[in-house]
């Protein structure tokens, strides 16, 4: 037991706050309890919906190495309750969630459908498998919950979110190979299918397709370090955003995209967002793909892109509008097949754009960090660095890097 007691007005922040002028009160700490939960059923509880529903606020849901499977271990829903579901390990790779999802048996990872905010956390596992209509691997309706360093990998939605339908903070995680299979309006996200205020931070998204939004389908919220490589947009109505499509407003801040695809945006779509927009700040694109807008694609809305590369890319040009606008600054624009696209003309005098050889270290062997000697380092750049990523080779003395130490960055 632990006793407070005041002669004065005072505030304290420890069990007992706001304690009124010469009262004398006794507070217990609330003690959280750890449930260990074991593939083979052994532990405190045998699934980890039993420990989900043994535990209260503050308890931690603690799981074994180990694939997770059948009833109890798949569909897994949080209940509103604050607590945390995590590996023991923290390493996604070795505590596996195998939902075992088909059409004929509708199976995803996790639920949160009752509030559960940033104090219901999930973290350190992989979801694999996972099949249903909304969220292969997650869903999360009218909730926001923490997603830390999990790796979503091979689930399939057939209408919204492949990997993860709704909001919440996602940090730190790998999205790889999901789908969503029908991408109207409204619909789509191989990976994340998001509402407004979704933050996804320092994630990696790689091969996840969709008609609309090959990795990210997102209503209103922030992408931030984040890698998107060989995600793709497909469809005979045709299709936007090969790693991205937004509506509304979007910040997308020190991101790298590669390879990406679409009929319409190569990387990145914006839509239906006159009076809202999109945001691209320090990211860099390189040999992405569209007929219309290789990098970037303006539909109905405003862009504003600042401090980017834009390389390399295929088919259309760099940029392109219909009935939107895009505005660009300090930006490098180079080697685009389509040069740099149908939203007006590069001005290079009044708003710090170049059109010069960005010198990435090693694109063919993945490394985007730029030379040292680069036109858009800081060092040789009047508007600072251009780009996601700053020099890491030539008279700049570094460890050498490789694409997979840059994911590592990103991911760990």
């Amino acid at each position: 037991m632990i006793r407070f007691c005041t002669t004065d007005h005072t505030t304290m922040n420890l069990y007992v706050v706001g304690i009124v002028a010469g009262s004398c009160l006794t507070a217990s700490p609330v003690l959280s309890r750890t449930w260990v939960v074991h593939a083979d059923g052994l532990g405190d509880v045998p699934t980890i919906q039993a420990g989900i529903d043994s535990a209260s606020s503050g308890d931690t849901v603690e799981l074994l190495n180990g694939v997770f499977a059948g009833d109890g271990n798949r569909d897994v829903d949080f209940r509103g309750k604050a607590i945390t579901v995590a590996s023991q390990s923290g390493d996604p790779a070795a505590c596996v969630i195998d939902c075992e999802g088909s059409e004929t048996e509708l199976h995803r990872g996790f639920v949160f459908q009752s509030g559960e905010g940033y104090d219901s956390i999930l973290r350190g596992v992989t979801i694999r498998s996972g099949f249903h209509s909304y969220g292969g691997a997650v869903e999360s309706s009218g909730s926001s919950p923490w997603i830390e360093t999990c790796d979503i990998i091979e689930n399939t939605a057939t209408r919204e979110g492949g990997g993860l339908h709704g909001g919440g903070r996602i940090i730190r995680c790998r999205f790889i190979n999901n789908r969503s299979l029908i991408g109207n309006i409204g619909n789509g996200g191989g990976a994340i299918n998001g509402p407004l205020g979704v933050e996804i931070l320092d994630c990696y998204f790689e091969g996840n397709a969709s008609p609309w939004g090959g990795a990210v389908f997102l209503e209103e919220g922030l992408i931030r370090r984040c890698i998107f490589v060989n995600n793709s947009a497909t469809s005979t109505r045709g299709s936007f955003g090969g790693a991205a499509i937004v509506f509304g407003w979007v910040d997308i801040e020190e991101c790298v995209f590669v390879r990406n695809s679409a009929d319409f945006g190569g990387a990145v779509t914006s839509l239906e967002s006159i009076d809202k927009g999109l945001t691209i700040e320090r990211c860099t694109f390189y040999e992405n793909v569209a007929g219309e807008g290789s990098s970037v694609f303006s539909g109905r809305s405003r862009v504003w892109i600042h401090n980017s590369i834009l390389a390399r890319g295929q088919g259309g040009g760099a940029v392109s509008c219909d009935l939107g606008g895009i505005w660009a600054s300090c930006s490098d624009f180079f080697g685009n097949l389509g040069g740099f696209g149908d939203c007006g003309t590069l001005d290079e005098d009044q708003t710090g754009n170049i059109s010069q050889d960005p010198l990435f270290c090693d694109p063919e062997g993945g490394v985007y960090s730029i030379h040292a000697e680069s036109p858009c380092s800081e060092a040789n750049s009047a508007c600072g660095l251009i780009g996601a990523l700053p020099p890491e080779c030539g008279a700049t003395p570094v460890v050498p890097t490789s694409w997979g130490r840059l994911k590592a960055r990103y991911t760990n």
